[in-house]
């Protein structure tokens, strides 16, 4: 995460990107398909449990469900982000992951697709 340089990776671990305050960001995305692999057994998305705490650099306010553990919520992005991550998926958390918003204190969705606090 420097300017000028790459991050390489496969997509299986938590990534995301900070917003930028002025300038410009370039992304080149490279995804390798092979029909063949996505229709075998192997392709299954199966996500392992983590083994240990993100690094910082790597959370994501838009997928993770412990991004204000480790970071400071961008003005604007809580109210509208917080609760809504689904990474680490359920079961599969660090020993010691503490969410943002626990469970049982999730807004939950209707059937429409919006959000109703309970």
């Amino acid at each position: 995460h420097q300017l000028g340089y790459a991050v390489m990776h496969r997509g299986r671990h938590r990534h995301g990107a900070e917003d930028i305050t002025g300038g410009e960001r370039m992304n080149l995305v490279v995804w390798s398909y092979s029909y063949n692999y996505r229709h075998s057994k192997e392709s299954v998305k199966v996500h392992s449990k983590e083994a240990s705490k993100p690094d910082e650099r790597c959370v994501s306010y838009t997928h993770d469900r412990d991004f204000g553990r480790y970071k400071a919520w961008p003005p604007g992005k809580k109210e509208r982000f917080m609760g809504r991550g689904w990474c680490p998926p359920r079961g599969k958390e660090y020993d010691g992951f503490i969410p943002d918003v626990p469970d049982d204190q999730l807004p939950h969705r209707s059937k429409g697709g919006g959000q109703q606090q309970q």
